[in-house]
């Protein structure tokens, strides 16, 4: 069993595989597998993937050779949503700040946002959210969140594109799903549409896709 350990979210970035955009939806470094408390159990098999799944029906299929097979994060509880996204969170912060370590909250899964900040200052995602369920996708959507935590939660369009330049920059990103990407890119539009600029030469929503990579 892989012995847990705690990074920050650039050394969580350096340690996942990197592969080519065409076999990124298939295989990335293995699905991820935790135990319904939060601790992580290790991986296997292929995709980017966050499952849900005992100890012992874990530890059975690695001694025996055979696929684990658990339940989506997004479909847990949102006890279990929590402690994943703690896991990811212990410990990071580039600043050295402790981001987020204490304030995590599962929010409303009607509410329209996947991830944010409360009005206290405390972060949240989304119950069910999508981000959850691929760890690319859920690392990203934090590097971006660390990025207004340490600017002081700047909510405005310029806020927020440099907050989209900072998850795009993360290394993460590159192995985040299309999907994901095409979220960052309608975003990005949105921002410009909030400046005044979406259409202009170089702002359209073509130049926002392939700002982020599609």
């Amino acid at each position: 069993m892989k012995k847990l350990k705690k990074l920050n979210l650039n050394q969580l970035a350096t340690e996942m595989h990197e592969i080519g955009e065409v076999d990124q939806s298939n295989y990335v470094g293995g699905s991820v597998f935790f135990d319904p408390s939060g601790n992580y159990l290790g991986t296997s098999g292929l995709g980017d993937d966050i499952q849900i799944i005992s100890a012992d029906e874990f530890i059975h299929n690695q001694t025996y050779g055979l696929s684990s097979s658990g339940v989506a994060i997004s479909s847990s509880s949102s006890g279990t949503q929590w402690a994943v996204v703690n896991h990811y969170l212990s410990g990071s912060g580039s600043s050295g700040s402790g981001f987020l370590m204490n304030n995590v909250q599962i929010a409303s899964p009607t509410i329209d946002a996947e991830a944010g900040f409360t009005t206290d200052g405390d972060f949240y995602i989304k119950s069910g959210s999508y981000v959850l369920d691929n760890e690319s996708d859920l690392i990203n959507t934090l590097a971006h969140e660390e990025n207004h935590y340490i600017n002081n939660f700047d909510g405005s369009a310029t806020g927020e594109i440099n907050a989209i330049n900072a998850q795009i920059a993360h290394a993460s990103y590159s192995t985040t799903s299309s999907y994901y990407k095409g979220e960052v890119a309608d975003y990005l539009y949105d921002q410009w549409e909030r400046q005044g600029i979406a259409n202009d030469p170089g702002y359209t929503l073509a130049d926002a896709r392939t700002h982020c990579g599609l």
